[in-house]
């Protein structure tokens, strides 16, 4: 998908590890340590990919700034370098995910939930 099919698509991956997250934190206390480890990557991976919705967030507000500051007359260079900065935020927080999804997901790691 387009830029914004991704932004969305990963935002809607957020929601589903929050839940993910939410249910191996309430079996934790009953199936114990992996299950515990497994909710703590698990929000390691939801950070990620709220690192990520921020920089969207804050990029479609600085896009909107720039706009209004350039049609009053104003520069609005300082607001693209800002965009510029977020959009490297946001690549940085989706090579975050891949990496922690990867961990977090490994065989090793998940068998307890069979």
């Amino acid at each position: 998908p387009g830029a914004v099919g991704a932004d969305v698509a990963l935002h809607e991956a957020r929601k589903g590890v929050r839940r993910v997250r939410y249910a191996a934190e309430a079996v934790a206390p009953a199936l114990g340590g992996q299950a515990a480890r497994f909710a703590a990557r698990v929000e390691a991976v939801q950070d990620a990919l709220g690192e990520h919705q921020d920089s969207v967030v804050a990029r479609r507000a600085l896009r909107e700034i720039g706009v209004a500051a350039h049609l009053e007359g104003e520069n609005a260079f300082t607001w693209g370098l800002l965009h510029g900065v977020e959009r490297e935020r946001a690549a940085r927080a989706r090579a975050d995910f891949r990496r922690r999804w990867s961990k977090a997901t490994r065989p090793k790691r998940t068998r307890w939930l069979t």
